[in-house]
């Protein structure tokens, strides 16, 4: 005799995917049972078991991790609660009046033309393709005929499918940004049939791997993966399956897009500019070259250990910190500072040749030395790093056009040497110890004793850089014959 009750599946999806390894797949299953007669069915118990039998594949592996639950289409207010759950002494899951709370009647009610929805949710869906079998066991009594509550269950049987798929999927890499200088490999896989054939081509449409169906095996879903050399640049890798020996078939196509982290170009990149990740400058591609700017789109800083260029066109030329030297250009030529404003700067070389140099003064590296002061009439030897007048200037040959000096002398302090008095010129030997006498002949003159005592101690003194003086009372005619 058929159930009182009719049965119906739902299955969401609609084909349960079989799960494949590492690959869990998860589906809902709806049991719609209908009273179609008009008058009452009462139950004892409605089971859905899952039978092992050879024909049929396993729903589920867990069955008590599934969430059962049961709705009524319609509720009355005489109506008892329900339960639905897996019942591991029956190995099943049994809807009935709940065990947890007081009932008024020994069976449980579904009201002429009612329903009862059984939802077996979050199924933790079984491996294998194939039919599961829902063997569904019901005691019940009444309806149209008004049967007695039978002692055995009716039994009907309700199938689903489960399958696993039939065209490849997944198709990834590893890692999608690889490190070529790292040495990193690039690792693509996929999932597919056994029954396929299939084909990975690169970014030109080239075959570079070939995978093909395997002979002779029973068609079972897997993973496939290829290992190659990472590439140097973004490359799109294109799947290409098959039916085995399908010639020209179209087949099915899946693509995946890897990136290397620092990627090279062999022919060159066309962009209208470059900027940095975290710090946001950019390298401008302008007209006539490339132009380095800031974030805020002013000129920015370029930085090098070394320039080597062929003409270099700036305003200003500075040392790396604030405070160091700069050079301008100005329209007449170079000016050197050094600070914050424009003081004017050292510069210092090993040789200068010029054409000309116009400066305020002279002086060696040695702050302390002579130097010579450029002033309205000529030029000014000091000494010392001071105002004071320097003590030689030494030279080889001095050829000029007159000298103004106060004497000349030899160059040990023991010399001879020449005064140039108001009266005219007195020559002196011995540091100026007495009358020298000329080294050429000249005009006899009238004579005068060299002065003593003190006059003659006044005529020395004791500075080497400064001969003695004659008073001016003293008469310095020296004796000379004709030649």
């Amino acid at each position: 005799m058929p159930s009182l009750l009719h049965y119906e599946i739902v299955a969401d999806p609609t084909s349960l995917q079989a799960s494949l390894p590492n690959e869990p797949s998860v589906g809902t299953v709806y049991l719609i049972v209908s009273n179609t007669h008009q008058a009452q069915v009462e139950w004892d118990f409605i089971d859905v078991a899952l039978p092992l039998l050879t024909q049929s594949s396993n729903l589920t592996d867990t069955p008590a991790t599934v969430t059962a639950t049961i709705e009524r289409t319609y509720n009355n207010p005489w109506d008892d609660p329900l339960e639905f759950a897996w019942d591991a002494a029956n190995d099943c899951f049994r809807a009935r009046l709940s065990q947890a709370q007081p009932s008024t009647r020994q069976f449980a009610l579904l009201d002429a033309h009612g329903a009862l929805v059984l939802k077996l949710e979050n199924i933790p869906v079984a491996e294998g393709a194939g039919l599961s079998l829902l063997e569904i066991r019901e005691r019940a009594g009444g309806g149209d005929d008004n049967i007695a509550m039978r002692q055995d269950h009716y039994t009907t049987y309700l199938g689903l499918a489960k399958q696993t798929p039939r065209v490849p999927r997944n198709f990834r890499p590893d890692k999608s940004l690889l490190d070529v200088d790292a040495g990193e490999q690039l690792v693509l896989r996929w999932d597919g049939p056994n029954s396929l054939d299939y084909a990975i081509l690169d970014q030109t449409g080239a075959e570079v791997r070939s995978e093909p169906a395997v002979a002779g095996a029973a068609p079972a879903h897997q993973e496939y993966s290829w290992t190659t050399a990472a590439p140097k640049r973004g490359t799109t890798y294109t799947l290409v399956a098959k039916a085995a020996g399908g010639g020209q078939q179209r087949g099915y196509f899946l693509t995946t897009t890897v990136h290397a982290v620092i990627p090279e170009f062999a022919s060159g990149t066309r962009t209208p500019w470059v900027e940095g990740v975290a710090n946001k400058g950019r390298l401008v591609l302008a007209a006539d070259g490339a132009e380095v700017r800031n974030p805020a789109g002013g000129l920015g800083r370029i930085t090098a250990d070394k320039a080597d260029v062929d003409n270099v066109t700036t305003r200003v030329v500075q040392g790396r910190t604030d405070s160091a030297g700069w050079i301008s250009f100005p329209d007449q030529g170079v000016n050197i500072y050094h600070g914050h404003d424009s003081t004017p700067g050292v510069l210092t070389a090993g040789r200068v040749d010029a054409e000309g140099v116009n400066t305020k003064w002279a002086g060696s590296r040695d702050a302390g030395s002579g130097w010579i002061e450029f002033t309205q009439p000529g030029a000014t030897l000091h000494k010392d790093g001071n105002q004071d007048l320097g003590a030689t200037v030494h030279a080889d040959k001095a050829d000029v056009d007159g000298i103004n000096t106060k004497w000349v002398q030899g160059r040990s302090t023991s010399d001879g040497w020449i005064e140039f008095p108001a009266e005219g010129v007195r020559v002196l030997r011995d540091g100026g110890h007495d009358l020298g006498t000329p080294s050429t002949p000249t005009r006899p003159t009238s004579t005068a004793s060299t002065p003593s005592g003190s006059r003659a101690a006044a005529l020395r003194t004791a500075g080497s850089n400064s001969p003695p003086r004659a008073c001016g009372c003293c008469a310095t005619a020296a004796t000379t014959s004709a030649p």
